[in-house]
């Protein structure tokens, strides 16, 4: 008997796709309303253009490629009230977001990886985070998501008897380095963008960061080749039964997803406690700080029209972060309905998952109650756990 379902259901790709498409409003169209792309453009199109709030001549060449220094420009007009201390709000959100994609990013990594899913759309990772990365994630993340479950063969390489020890030892491989990439090609060089200048490092230096920063996938790819190249140099090459090598692929799998949670609930944990503070205790807090950190403004946008990009930042990684993490967590609870033993079960079962899942956001963040949806779903096609063949409607 198979272990996973049939995963067609038109109603839950038209939600999908329906968030994708009002993400693109949510997103990009308020930015445009707002004024807050209008006030990069102008600055950009300046005689003389200057970073926001300062005196400094704006970076507008960094690679030779012109189409590409554009764009870094504008991730640099983008970001810099972000990472600059200007807009308080500004910065705690962007750092909360920083901290929830360390969790997706995993899970695009990990099911690219898998044996089942090579060969298909959804193990071009790069691709894929590239434009989560450059275009938001509420964008491009739901079609991934739908991508992902028409074309996905929802197996786990680890539980199958018929791949081969050889490719359960590669991905094993490249399970044990991922998270030495994350950390290299996307968490440090997020340090980075957010050392203050010119006290720790220049205008340029600081605008050169969120260049680099900016195609992090890239540097995700290349660590990963660079560590696995290497490990297959200086590792000597010994025969393993396909039990021992997927025994060694869901030790190496359950480490990755340790590793994704415990980064995206430090940063939520830290995160909420900064803004509750703020209403626990407002005297330790000035009135700026009091009113830029409390919970109602961190997290509702309020779609008004700003005067600076940092506000209209806010917004929109405010809506990024609402849409990309509901169809995240409404993927990775539909490919846990998937499995056998919880397709069969009834609508209050579902309801109590769902009801779980939004105490494991509240407690850990969105993107570990993501990451522990998909781990549970592993455990249990590993464990082989059955439901009758048929199972019944729903998601």
């Amino acid at each position: 008997m198979a272990i996973f379902t049939q995963r067609s259901n038109p109603l839950f790709t038209i939600i999908l796709l329906a968030l994708s498409a009002y993400a693109f409003y949510a997103t990009w169209g308020i930015s445009l309303i707002d004024g807050t792309l209008g006030h990069m453009l102008a600055i950009r199109g300046a005689k003389i253009p200057l970073i926001p709030g300062t005196h400094e001549p704006l970076r507008l060449h960094f690679t030779g490629i012109p189409p590409i220094d554009y764009w870094y420009t504008i991730m640099v007009l983008f970001f810099w009230e972000a990472v600059d201390g200007s807009h308080p709000a500004t910065s705690l959100t962007g750092i909360y977001f920083l901290g929830q994609l360390v969790a997706v990013w995993t899970l695009i990594y990990v099911e690219g990886n898998r044996i089942s899913n090579q060969g298909l759309t959804v193990a071009k990772t790069l691709l894929w985070t590239l434009l989560m990365q450059n275009l938001t994630l509420a964008c491009f993340g739901p079609i991934y998501f739908v991508i992902h479950l028409a074309v996905s063969p929802m197996l786990s390489s680890s539980s199958s008897t018929k791949e081969s020890p050889t490719k359960l030892s590669n991905a094993t491989k490249y399970l044990q380095y991922l998270p030495l990439s994350i950390t290299l090609g996307y968490i440090v060089p997020s340090i980075f963008i957010g050392l203050p200048a010119p006290t720790i490092q220049s205008y340029a230096s600081q605008q050169a960061a969120i260049a680099v920063w900016t195609p992090f996938p890239a540097w995700v790819a290349l660590f990963q080749v660079l560590l696995t190249w290497c490990d297959s140099k200086l590792s000597s090459s010994s025969t393993v039964g396909r039990s021992e090598t997927s025994k060694a692929y869901q030790a190496a799998l359950r480490r990755v997803y340790i590793f994704a949670i415990t980064g995206s609930a430090f940063i939520h944990i830290g995160t909420i406690t900064t803004s509750m503070s703020t209403v626990l205790f407002p005297a330790v807090y000035s009135p700026i700080i009091r009113s830029e950190f409390a919970p109602a403004h961190l997290l509702f946008p309020d779609n008004a029209s700003v005067d600076t990009i940092g506000a209209g930042v806010l917004t929109f990684m405010q809506w990024d972060q609402w849409i990309g993490y509901t169809a995240v967590l409404a993927w990775a609870l539909k490919l846990l309905w998937e499995v056998r033993a919880f397709a069969g079960a009834a609508f209050v079962t579902r309801v109590w998952q769902v009801l779980e899942t939004v105490g494991t956001t509240l407690l850990l963040g969105p993107g570990s109650a993501a990451v522990l949806l998909i781990w549970k779903r592993d455990e249990t096609a590993w464990a082989g756990e059955q439901r009758p063949e048929k199972a019944t409607g729903g998601f």
